[in-house]
């Protein structure tokens, strides 16, 4: 091992042991660290029925449902995000319709998750942690869209 190697590790040991970070900073730095596709046009939360509209629950099926919007000059996506205790499910439309990779990125995972959109734009991811959730879609011959970090707790 060389020398800067074991300066870092002698520095990451002092530091964890004394002064750690809190695990939400970790995982948020985590998440930048996801969002590497510099090219990638930034869609904004618009609308949230968590915050738009709290005394309305939607419900189905005695789990409570979760309705974001996300926008981009060019495109929106539409979420519902459903489940309880540990588990999350979220299904979607693009705005436009159409066929699509879809990639969810989450600080506890070590690997992006793919989905693809149908011809109609919909498409699900299964089996999420409660944390926050990133998404990012391609469609052939535009750039990557991707929506801020939201959490799904």
């Amino acid at each position: 091992m060389d020398d800067d190697n074991v300066l870092l590790n002698r520095l990451h040991d002092m530091f964890s042991a004394h002064d750690a970070p809190p695990a939400t900073v970790i995982g948020l730095a985590q998440g930048l660290y996801g969002l590497r596709h510099l090219d990638a046009e930034l869609a904004a939360l618009t609308s949230d029925s968590a915050v738009d509209a709290p005394e309305v629950a939607v419900r189905r099926s005695g789990t409570d449902v979760r309705l974001l919007t996300f926008e981009s000059a060019e495109l929106a996506i539409e979420i519902e995000v459903s489940g309880t205790g540990r588990i999350r499910r979220v299904v979607g439309q693009l705005v436009p319709g159409g066929p699509a990779t879809l990639e969810a990125r989450q600080p506890s995972a070590p690997q992006p998750r793919h989905a693809e959109a149908d011809d109609r734009g919909r498409f699900e991811f299964e089996s999420l942690a409660p944390e926050p959730l990133s998404l990012t879609w391609r469609r052939p011959g535009s750039r990557p869209v991707t929506t801020e970090w939201t959490g799904l707790a």
